[in-house]
């Protein structure tokens, strides 16, 4: 539940006895000190120990780790909530995943991102998750996971993630130098962002056609 290794006090906290004294797990040497806690003596231990839990009481202790770790490890948090099969773990991937990406650690926001977005069952965490893990793999160089992910919001029924998602499509696909496919789907998206007078989109949308047009030589369409 809390790993191969582990601190005293959150195990304490998780089994809800603030004064658990680890000294018969030490004596039979299912656990063994460690200089940041307690060390299982073998991973077999661990695993032993995990597959007895009733389904019941390995949800609950998964969601009494997944608040343990809320503010201090954002995706155990999301992991554990996972595992406790908690509707709310996919906006904590998504969490995570942003919080991941903030540091540099962008393919470790990918991973969280696709994570959430394999699990997610709301319309809106599917759509938020599919344009974060899109453009964590646009920022990494993997064209097909972004393209994958933006197909996902690129379905979506709001105007403004379907625009978000066609510009991601679009993105992925001028990556790959699949130009001819990328002039469509930013035809497909130009009226969209048009309707909503949203400015952001359009400049993204003239920013990716002028790229386009410079790939093909075509100079003054680039400038126009």
């Amino acid at each position: 539940m809390l790993g191969q290794q582990f601190d005293l006090a959150d195990l304490a906290s998780l089994i809800n006895r603030r004064d658990y004294d680890p000294g018969e797990l030490l004596r039979r040497q299912l656990v063994r000190p460690e200089e940041r806690g307690l060390l299982f003596g073998h991973a077999l231990i661990r695993d032993g120990a995990y597959a007895s839990l009733t389904r019941e009481r390995r949800v609950a202790l998964h969601r009494a780790a997944a608040a343990l770790f809320k503010d201090r490890d954002p995706p155990l948090h999301a992991e554990h909530l996972d595992r406790a099969d908690d509707p709310a773990a996919a906006r904590a991937y998504l969490d995570a995943a942003q919080g991941e990406a903030a540091a540099y650690r962008v393919d470790r926001a990918l991973g969280l991102a696709e994570r959430g977005l394999a699990i997610a069952k709301l319309p809106e965490d599917r759509v938020a998750l599919g344009l974060a893990a899109g453009r964590f793999a646009l920022d990494i160089g993997l064209a097909k996971p972004a393209r994958a992910a933006f197909a996902v919001a690129a379905a979506a029924e709001a105007p403004r993630d379907r625009c978000r998602g066609l510009i991601g499509l679009a993105a992925a696909d001028r990556m790959q130098a699949d130009i001819p496919r990328a002039m469509n789907t930013l035809g497909e998206a130009e009226p969209i962002a048009v309707a909503l007078d949203d400015r952001a989109l359009l400049s993204e949308i003239c920013y990716l056609r002028g790229n386009l047009h410079f790939a093909l030589g075509n100079a003054d369409e680039c400038l126009g």
